[in-house]
């Protein structure tokens, strides 16, 4: 089961959704008043019983009702599945757990305090669009602002940056877009005069045919 939190014009509140084929379902309509958790992180927070719980009762709606409250990918607003997570909360897939188990058998543990680094963690929902995690190093300190404003003024490139709405490029809102797009933009605390930004792009746009158009143009000019 794959979950999100949304939210849809008629109702602007954030709440949990379960993603259906090309639709987001509506935790909270599916299970009525008795839904135990109301969004990703109280359902994280509520143990392995409340999960098997809620995600039986999501399949057998499915199983009965496959359209019954699910609105198109399109017609939500997705938001941070975590916007403002307690201390140390740490979730790692399934896949991971081979890595840790590895990591823990090793005789001699690196120890790099002075190893710099600098994160970007991101979990979207991908259909089509690709993204890049960039982090750009100048010669002089440019700082956010006037990243912004380089950035937002760069032709074929269109500024999504609100930090403090949670609201930053998805692939999902991107998909069929000419332009890409560029957030969450901040400094690189672990370097000096360096960035970094998130960029997303419908490679089927402009990762391919529109970029030959845009070159033949140049190439007329």
């Amino acid at each position: 089961m794959r979950y999100a939190m949304f939210s849809t014009v008629d109702d602007p509140s954030p709440r949990l959704g379960a993603v259906h084929e090309s639709g987001m379902a509506d935790v909270r309509k599916i299970l009525g008043q008795d839904s135990p958790t109301s969004s990703l992180l109280a359902l994280i927070q509520a143990g392995p019983e409340i999960w098997s719980h809620v995600a039986g009762r999501i399949a057998e709606h499915f199983s009965r009702t496959p359209f019954q409250s699910v609105y198109p990918v399109t017609g939500v607003r997705w938001h941070a599945p975590i916007p403002r997570p307690s201390k140390n909360i740490v979730c790692l897939g399934l896949n991971y757990a081979s890595h840790v188990r590895e990591t823990a058998k090793l005789d001699r543990p690196m120890k790099l305090p002075d190893l710099p680094i600098s994160p970007t963690t991101v979990r979207v929902p991908v259909f089509t669009a690709h993204s890049v995690a960039v982090n750009a190093e100048t010669e002089a300190r440019l700082g956010r602002e006037r990243a912004r404003e380089v950035l937002a003024g760069f032709p074929g490139l269109k500024l999504w940056d609100e930090p403090a709405d949670n609201r930053y490029p998805m692939p999902v809102l991107v998909e069929g877009q000419d332009d890409c797009y560029v957030g969450r933009i901040r400094e690189d605390l672990s370097m000096p005069n360096a960035l970094n930004f998130w960029v997303v792009g419908d490679q089927l746009r402009k990762g391919a045919a529109l970029n030959g158009i845009q070159i033949a143009e140049l190439l007329i000019r």
